[in-house]
């Protein structure tokens, strides 16, 4: 483990980002690179699995690459979510209370028609956002180790994105785009 935690540092140095703590632990199963990058107390967080050791030493370094990148990306825009969510939800809400005095609604069913809103907004938000940080991953990578190994991670990325199934597969489906989709918008 201290072997990958120090590679772990020298990706996240070529690609200026925090670098993560490493720690072996368990993965989903339905991820085949065998690492799942998470945050824990504001730290991100690099979980290896045991699959990890089935890997080619290329697709070693393409999942800890993407995982490192992934959570600089997502830790510096952590906000963006929260924030889209808010403006697109209370604006016009905002709006139409006071010009159309919400239309003759309480203002106990005028609020939980904005709480409701504003979960539907935010949920829609961060499912965008998610798809946005794999594309600015997806640059990066390719950018600092190059197009091989961005072909790496996303084929790993494409067999994650088969095997899953169930509630997984769906929120996988909505938040990564397929690998054709990566490649256009290189």
């Amino acid at each position: 483990m201290a072997q990958i935690s120090t590679h772990a540092e020298e990706l996240a140095a070529r690609f200026d980002a925090r670098p993560p703590h490493v720690e072996s632990g368990m993965v989903s199963k339905w991820r085949v690179d065998g690492v799942q990058a998470r945050f824990r107390k504001k730290q991100p967080v690099v979980v290896i699995g045991p699959v990890f050791t089935e890997l080619s030493a290329q697709e070693k370094e393409g999942a800890l690459a993407e995982a490192v990148v992934l959570l600089d990306i997502l830790w510096t825009g952590r906000y963006y979510p929260l924030t889209a969510a808010t403006l697109v939800v209370l604006a016009p809400y905002l709006l139409l209370s006071f010009f159309a005095g919400g239309f003759g609604l309480s203002p106990w069913l005028w609020g939980s028609a904005w709480l409701a809103l504003f979960v539907l907004g935010r949920a829609a938000a961060q499912l965008i956002w998610s798809r946005i940080a794999i594309h600015r991953m997806d640059r990066r990578v390719a950018e600092v180790l190059g197009r091989p190994m961005l072909n790496i991670v996303l084929d790993l990325d494409d067999r994650t994105r088969s095997q899953v199934r169930g509630r997984a597969g769906i929120l996988v489906k909505l938040t990564m785009p397929s690998k054709a989709r990566r490649l256009n918008a290189l």
